[in-house]
């Protein structure tokens, strides 16, 4: 080599730097095909190499690559932003240990293009050693833009769904809180969407069938940057223009009249809302924005915010029942007048308020004379009819501020609040029984009905509670009076009032101490003069008081409820006794009266099982006496409830028959097995012709339906002769003896067949 002329050495240099061309060509030619950018570096980290996709990617030619530092070219940055040198990287001595490095898949590595703007890369740097002994390395970058912004994007939408299902969940409690009013829980709703949503305004609007808005409701972020009730209708008419649901990024990239309405005079740019409806009304939920959206809405944002809606409907749905709820609490659902909450209410607020000058205030208890009757008789439809009739024409009286009620059942009242004199009240009071004195025309029938009606006039201290109560007293002596008139409470009124506290008091307290106790009247058969069995009939031994009538608690007892109690002990005690009785060998059928309030209460036949089965008693030797009017109040619950006492083996009277307006279709369909006949009937016999014909028709209609008879109120032996004769078979009254305790029962029925009557 040493004898190479300066010729052969120049042609050996230029073959050398021809096969150094022909390989980079031929690197640059395998390379063209890569997607991947490639850089190769000498231990100096001088850029040797660059293929056609490192140029495409970093925005530069080789030819401005070759020679300079990588790290100059590249300028790498962690993915926080913080730029990375050759020291920083370990690079430099990992290649010279000969060892391979990456970058961080997951927190990538960041390069920057020749303009500035960075792209996330995935780096591996191969070690590359040269004949010489010199050492470099191979760079191979991706772009992982795609990758990384899908990422990204999954994250966002990741947590974006977070957030928005936390929202929906904490929405979801409040609208099931009781506690929280109308506007604190919309306002929540409309800062829950906005928020989840990036838009600072929000608004819900209702819409009446013309399109106007008639209540809205907003929240804001700036109010000085909008203007109210004008965005919350331009907001409203486009979802109502559009469709169920509407939203654009930006509505001024939109030409239509009511997109430059929005953006022009009220600032909105981004927007989107939903139309939901809560029963016939439609409303109208709406987010903006005076900034555009970043993005379009997309079907997530759609979803979300008919969620949103669906908040708000169940929300105003809740209200408005609540609403309902309160309304139908407070009216009378058949004449759609106030109740008895409400009245009491409304009275109560006019004593607080005081009255104007030395005007009086009155309140008028009334009641409808003999309206339950007609009610048992012609059924309830014709009851609801005459009621609303009667409801008409005393609202056609009143004037004014006046208020009328219904209290329940037959029972109004009137609260005149401002009377132009103390008469004034009676005036009114006159007028009502003149408008209910008039006949009723129900169908085909006339009905003639009256009022009673109590009057009082409040004094300064006067009480809600004492009015209503003094008002229904007064009324109660206007029935006692005759009815068809009108009473005012009085002085002397007030102490049946006080009376009558005091003995309620009393009757509650005899049922804690068990003050009552049963006398019987013997049942005796008419033809054989036998004892059949037996009425229990209730008294009260009141201390200090000694026996008290039922006629002076009994009515008191069924008004306040009390009549359920001691009914429930009434029943259990002759059980017990009726068995006692049977171990005596003494056979008796004990026959127990049961009020309407038992009928009615839902734990009666329970009571019944449960006193049977406490006593040990034959169930055929208890009987139940309920009365006609009772009865035929409500004939499907009552023959239900009769006819279960049946199957336990119970007998079933029916007292005071022929008294009450029923048909005698409906007692037809009950299941008894003795009509009783009343005293009024019996009192008369055998002289006074009418009462001997009904008597006689009451016997007949009862043995051709299979009924046993039993006349009340014998008192005389002639009396009893008549009933024979015409076939009554049973009969009690003071000709036989008078209600008894237990053990002078006993004793009388030792000596009875001594003193039997001749029939």
């Amino acid at each position: 080599m040493a004898n190479d002329s300066p010729l052969d050495a120049e042609e050996r240099i230029r073959s050398a730097e021809q096969e150094t061309r022909r390989q980079r060509n031929l690197m640059r030619a395998v390379t063209a095909t890569l997607t991947d950018g490639l850089l190769v570096i000498d231990e100096h980290l001088a850029v040797t190499f660059a293929n056609e996709a490192a140029e495409r990617m970093l925005g530069m030619n080789a030819g401005e690559m070759l020679g300079r530092n990588v790290y100059d070219i590249t300028r790498p940055s962690r993915h926080d932003g913080t730029p990375i040198t050759a020291v920083d990287s370990g690079m430099p001595a990992a290649l010279r240990r000969g060892k391979s490095s990456s970058s961080d898949p997951v927190r990538p590595t960041s390069y920057a293009r020749r303009d500035g703007t960075r792209f996330p890369v995935l780096v591996i740097a191969t070690p590359i050693a040269g004949e010489d002994g010199s050492s470099g390395a191979v760079l191979s970058f991706r772009d992982i833009s795609d990758t990384h912004t899908m990422k990204e994007e999954l994250v966002a939408a990741t947590e974006r769904a977070r957030r928005r299902e936390l929202a929906l969940t904490t929405l979801w409690r409040l609208v099931g809180r009781q506690d929280l009013d109308h506007g604190t829980l919309s306002h929540a709703i409309l800062v829950e969407g906005g928020r989840a949503l990036g838009l600072e305004r929000g608004s819900v609007v209702h819409v009446d069938g013309d399109l106007c808005v008639v209540d809205y409701l907003e929240n804001f972020g700036d109010p000085s940057r909008y203007s109210g009730l004008p965005l919350a209708e331009s907001a409203a008419d486009m979802v109502l223009s559009y469709g169920d649901t509407y939203s654009s990024p930006d509505l001024a990239q939109l030409e239509n009249v009511r997109n430059r309405r929005a953006v022009k005079e009220h600032g909105i740019r981004a927007y989107i809302g939903a139309m939901f409806w809560v029963g016939k009304r439609t409303y109208v939920l709406s987010f903006a924005s005076a900034t555009p959206h970043e993005k379009p809405f997309d079907e997530e944002d759609h979803t979300y915010i008919e969620l949103l809606a669906g908040f708000f409907s169940r929300h105003l749905l809740t209200r408005q029942q609540q609403e309902w709820i309160v309304e139908l609490a407070s009216i009378d659902p058949l004449t759609g007048l106030p109740n008895r909450t409400f009245f009491s209410r409304y009275v109560s607020d006019c004593i607080a308020n005081g009255q104007e000058g030395e005007a009086a205030l009155a309140v008028l208890a009334i009641g409808l004379d003999r309206f339950k009757a007609v009610n048992s008789a012609l059924g309830h439809s014709a009851g609801d009819r005459i009621l609303l009739e009667a409801s008409a024409r005393m609202r056609g009286i009143i004037r004014g501020d006046a208020v009328l009620a219904r209290l329940g059942d037959d029972e109004f009242a009137v609260l005149l609040p401002r009377l132009s004199s103390r008469y004034a009240g009676e005036y009114v009071a006159r007028r009502i029984c003149e408008a209910l004195s008039a006949p009723f025309i129900v169908g085909e029938e006339t009905v003639h009905l009256s009022a009673s009606v109590g009057v009082v006039i409040a004094e300064d201290d006067a009480r809600t509670d004492e009015l209503l109560l003094q008002a229904d007293v007064a009324m109660h002596r206007a029935k006692d009076d005759g009815r068809n008139r009108f009473r005012v409470y009085s002085g002397d009124l007030a102490l049946q009032v006080s009376r009558r506290r005091r003995l309620e008091t009393g009757l509650r307290k005899a049922i804690a101490n068990q003050e009552f106790t049963l006398v019987f009247q013997p049942f005796v058969n008419l033809i054989s003069r036998s004892v059949v069995g037996a009425e229990a009939l209730i008294r009260w031994q009141r201390p200090g008081f000694g026996l008290v009538n039922p006629d002076e608690f009994i009515g008191l007892a069924e008004e306040s409820g009390l009549i359920v109690p001691i009914g429930s002990w009434a029943l259990a005690a002759a059980c017990a006794q009726a068995q006692h009785w049977s171990t005596m060998g003494m056979a008796l059928r004990v026959a127990v009266n049961i009020s309407a309030r038992q009928l009615q209460d839902p734990s009666f036949l329970s009571e019944i099982e449960e006193a049977l089965a406490q006593s040990g008693v034959d169930p055929s030797m208890i009987g139940l006496e309920i009365t006609e009017s009772v009865a035929v109040v409500d004939l499907l619950a009552t023959r239900r409830i009769l006819q279960h006492c049946r199957d336990l083996g119970l007998r079933i009277a029916l007292d005071d028959f022929g008294t009450s307006y029923s048909s005698l279709a409906y007692i037809r369909e009950l299941p008894i097995d003795t009509i009783k006949v009343d005293r009024r009937f019996v009192e008369g016999l055998p002289a006074d012709r009418t009462s001997a014909a009904i008597t006689r028709a009451i016997i007949a209609f009862g043995t051709s339906l299979g009924f046993d008879t039993l006349a009340e109120g014998i008192e005389t032996p002639e009396q009893e002769h008549w009933l024979a004769r015409e076939g009554c078979r049973t009969a009690q009254g003071y000709l036989f003896a008078k209600p008894m305790p237990p053990e002078a029962f006993e004793q009388w029925l030792g000596v009875w067949p001594h003193r039997s009557t001749v029939v």
